[in-house]
């Protein structure tokens, strides 16, 4: 599992890194 700290959720229920955002 991955801790809140590592991974940040978002309201569009997707869960991208914090330290590194994901851009398509």
């Amino acid at each position: 599992m991955d801790g809140p700290s590592e991974k940040v959720r978002y309201p569009s229920g997707e869960r991208v890194p914090a330290a590194r955002p994901r851009c398509p």
